[in-house]
């Protein structure tokens, strides 16, 4: 399993960045990123597998 790296910002908010799947064509790349403060998750975002990124 891979690391999660995390982003510490100055008004206390952290992201954490979940990176998924980067067997294959990378079709099936899952990126999921939750933001939290004082452990209280604010958001999170992800794409599906097999969406991709056009253009990258």
């Amino acid at each position: 399993m891979g690391r999660n790296p995390k982003s510490r910002r100055r008004n206390g908010r952290v992201r954490e960045i979940h990176l998924q799947t980067f067997t294959g064509d990378g079709k099936g790349i899952i990126v999921q990123m939750t933001e939290s403060k004082d452990g209280k998750v604010l958001r999170k975002e992800s794409t599906l597998a097999g969406e991709g990124f056009e253009g990258f």
